[in-house]
């Protein structure tokens, strides 16, 4: 089992963290991961447990789809997603906790066990450090979006 853990402070409440990362998961996906071409949703209505998804993947050269579902989603406080299928068991949880009422750390835990002839590749999919930088793109792509004070404030033309 490979099992990797990452925490990120960002700017932005934990509110607006989680429905970026969360609520709006399929429009904002790709935003954040660059192998991640697009996330069609399979499920009607708001993300939800049991919500589902095909995520479309450039790695390399390889192009896949893979469907994934939501298996947790407690509002500003967590979302969690598993891979349904794939080369290996594929499960993500990310935890929002405020520092303040404009920022929070966001916590990523990411386990993944590889399958089949994929299993001798694990020493180095240990040491791939692929999630890092989706972690700091991720804090990137959710602090480009305006606050939603700062919104309104230019809406109504000032102060």
């Amino acid at each position: 089992m490979i099992h990797n853990e990452t925490s990120r402070d960002i700017d932005r409440s934990a509110h607006e963290v989680f429905d970026f990362i969360a609520v709006n998961v399929f429009e904002n996906h790709p935003k954040w991961e660059r192998e991640v071409l697009e996330v069609r949703r399979t499920t009607p209505g708001p993300v939800r447990v049991g919500s589902r998804g095909v995520m479309v993947r450039q790695d390399g050269r390889r192009r896949s789809e893979i469907e994934y579902e939501c298996t947790e989603f407690a509002p500003d406080e967590a979302v969690a997603f598993r891979q349904l299928d794939g080369p290996f068991d594929f499960a993500i949880r990310e935890t929002i906790e405020p520092i303040d009422a404009r920022s929070s750390r966001l916590h990523i835990d990411v386990r993944m066990q590889p399958h089949g002839m994929l299993r001798l590749f694990e020493p180095l999919m240990r040491r791939d450090r692929r999630g890092e930088r989706i972690a700091d793109d991720l804090v990137v792509a959710v602090e480009a979006v305006p606050r939603r004070a700062d919104a309104e404030t230019v809406a109504d033309g000032g102060d």
